[in-house]
């Protein structure tokens, strides 16, 4: 199923100079096994981690099927130091030492496949492992959506009493101007006040109860991922998230350790506050995670369907006798008999006999196809009627029906036109929203002491309007769409289509289709 598995030392031809007797290099191609990989985005941010690493000619990584296969000069990489670089970026490594093989390039086939015993296992313990991880993320989806329910409504219910308490305000100032009555309205009308400013600050701390643990608990996985891009100096969407998240949160919550320490000063009434948005955004990005697996599920299924047509044990004649042996050490030019029912385990030519076999795993056509002697056939077809004996021509990953599960693999893996456009944004995208937010923190301390001019203090009211907007501007930039609406589209439209037997060979395929 995979192609080149395992370690394998190659040695090829790379010239330092134009001269001839340039010295030969030897390279080895170094599979990895990575857990911890949710979307294409992981996938790209393993891959910057391995490219930068010294002795790495080239690294691609699929993270449907939790593998990294990385070509590096054998003199100056060690395997063991790729393993450490994935796991200080956030993730599980492990060399895979299955499928080792030695080659020299001037004589390995371009097109050479080496079958994987290890393929169905890998499948299994990925599955494994997203299953679990989709447990976590559904527990979380469900704690953090739960909480948010109350939360936006009381969080609707403060913005009213903020009104309510701003219209107090300017009622009161109005009669203080106008010195009507000011000792018999004054009095009540500043109860009435405070009491809606007890009201908002109890809002706020039910609503510091209940953002905490969504932003703690169900958000911790942000966070985590968001820190260990930071400490290899990368930017990804987590990193956006986590920044707006946390600067949400973060400002709520420094506005009612103000409330509670008047001197750290605030300038006027209660600023607005951010539980809600920074509750909404974990909640949302719970809830494209947990449907992206289960869509990488489905689609592992798809895939695991059409590596099943292939039978795992295959029926050889050798030294006279026939003799059953697993499909993985039958070699070409064995002579393997297929009886009624079986499925045909390679591809070969019928060598005896005759019968009818279905193709329809290949060319979707229902109807039985005659097969005689001198006739091509292919791994996963069923043989309907009589048996037959074939001579193998191609075993392993170079069959036909290995081919296709691996075409589907990497069109899983592949990155749609638009889905290296979200990347490419991704990785410049951070600073600029950063960049973004300083420059209206500094704008509006620049420019914005102008309209808190009737302010007590006008310079202090702008410096809580600057972070504020400051604030907002990171809010609102979170990317939540751009990092989950490309890589669960393509993997939908590829299960789906698997499902009505519609191979998908990359994401620029659906585009091209969809347009």
């Amino acid at each position: 199923m995979f192609s080149e598995q395992g370690s394998k030392k190659v040695t090829e031809e790379r010239p330092a100079h134009s001269t001839e007797g340039s010295p030969v290099v030897a390279t080895e191609v170094c599979e990895l096994k990575v857990d911890g990989m949710t979307c294409a985005s992981c996938a790209a941010s393993v891959t910057r981690v391995l490219r930068a690493q010294a002795g790495v000619l080239d690294a691609q990584v699929d993270f449907m099927m939790g593998r990294a296969q990385v070509k590096i000069e054998s003199a100056q990489a060690d395997p063991r130091q790729l393993v450490k670089a994935v796991e200080a970026a956030g993730y599980q490594a492990r060399v895979n030492p299955s499928g080792r093989a030695v080659h020299d390039a001037h004589h390995a086939s371009a097109g050479s496949h080496v079958h994987n015993p290890d393929a169905p296992s890998r499948v299994e313990e990925l599955d494994a492992w997203t299953r679990k991880e989709m447990r976590s993320v559904r527990l979380k989806l469900i704690v953090a959506a739960i909480l948010c329910i109350p939360l936006i409504w009381i969080a609707m219910s403060s913005h009213h009493l903020l009104g309510a308490g701003a219209s107090q305000e300017a009622m009161h100032a109005a009669s203080a101007d106008a010195q009507v009555n000011a000792s018999a309205a004054v009095a009540p009308k500043l109860a009435h006040q405070h009491q809606n400013t007890n009201s908002q600050f109890l809002s706020l701390v039910i609503q510091l109860a209940l953002a905490t643990p969504i932003v703690v608990w169900c958000g911790s996985s942000i966070f985590r991922v968001a820190w260990k891009g930071m400490l290899q100096r990368t930017a990804n969407m987590d990193s956006l998230v986590a920044l707006g998240v946390g600067a949400a949160y973060g400002w709520s919550a420094f506005v009612i350790w103000s409330e509670l320490f008047p001197r750290m000063g605030r300038a006027s009434a209660l600023p607005p506050v951010y539980f809600e948005a920074a509750g909404v955004i974990v909640t949302l990005v719970l809830l494209g995670r947990w449907l992206e697996m289960r869509a990488t599920i489905r689609t592992r299924d798809a895939v695991r369907g059409l590596a099943a047509l292939q039978p795992a044990m295959a029926r050889v004649r050798r030294n006279a006798e026939e003799i059953d042996i697993p499909v993985a050490e039958v070699v070409i030019g064995d002579l393997v008999v297929v009886r009624p029912g079986d499925r045909v385990p390679m591809d070969g030519m019928v060598e005896e006999g005759s019968s009818e076999l279905d193709q329809s795993m290949l060319t979707g056509e229902s109807v039985p196809v005659t097969k005689r002697a001198g006739d091509e056939v292919f791994a996963g077809t069923l043989n309907a009627v009589g048996a037959i004996v074939l001579r193998a021509k191609k075993v392993g990953g170079d069959t036909v029906l290995q081919q296709i599960v691996k075409m589907v693999q990497d069109a899983q893996s592949d990155r749609a036109p638009v889905a290296r456009l979200a990347d490419r944004v991704s990785a410049w995208f951070t600073f600029a929203v950063l960049g973004a937010a300083v420059f209206t923190f500094v704008a509006w301390m620049a420019f914005g002491r102008g309209a808190f001019a009737a302010e007590s203090d006008p310079t202090a009211a702008a410096l809580e309007m600057a972070f504020n907007s400051a604030i907002a501007v990171l809010i609102i930039a979170c990317p939540c769409a751009l990092g989950l609406a490309t890589p669960t589209a393509i993997m939908v439209a590829t299960g789906v289509a698997a499902r009505r037997g519609i191979l998908m060979k990359g994401g620029a395929a659906i585009e091209a289709l969809s347009g």
